[in-house]
Formats: C-alpha cells, structure tokens, sequence
C-alpha cells in the first residue's frame, strides 16, 4: 500500500468528525435548546398565573431565559463557523 493512503484516510476522518461536530453546532436549535421550550413556558406562564402580583419577575425570567438560549446559539454558531475554518484548510492542504 502506498504511504499516502494511509494519511488519507486520517485526514478523511478527520474531516469528516469535523464535519460532524459542525453540523451539530448548527442545529443546536433543533436538538437542544427547542425541546426546553415548552418546559420552560409552562414554568412561566404557571407562575404568572398562579402568582398575578408577581407576573413581572416571571415575564422578566422568560426575558432573560431568552437571552440565555440565543446567547447558546450564537456560540454553537460561533464554533461552528471555526470548524468549517479548519474544514477548509484541510480541503486545501489536500
């Protein structure tokens, strides 16, 4: 077998786990934070109504629950967007 084959396929599969991280990265929407929701608004919206004089603070911990979520995204975004950095110099050093 050639020398090179065997760096191929390295890097193949190397790649290819990067390719695989990146794809989670993006969807992290759907797999990860998408499934709290519902929890999540039920907790709020029962504590508004079980609690009116208090619905401030649960409209408040939506607000920053919110924040929490789309400050995960734009990480998982953020990495994702390295991994296809990297993705691509191995694609040119090939």
């Amino acid at each position: 077998m050639p020398t090179e084959m065997g760096l191929t396929n390295c890097l193949q599969f190397h790649r290819g786990e990067l390719e695989r991280q990146r794809d989670l990265l993006r969807s992290v929407w759907k797999w990860y934070l998408a499934p709290l929701v519902p929890g999540m608004l039920l907790v709020y919206v029962g504590s508004a109504l079980a609690r009116p004089e208090h619905a401030s603070r649960a409209l408040w911990g939506l607000a920053g629950t919110v924040a929490v979520f789309v400050l995960i995204g734009d990480l998982n975004r953020r990495v994702a967007n390295r991994l296809q950095a990297r993705i691509d110099a191995l694609e040119r050093s090939e």
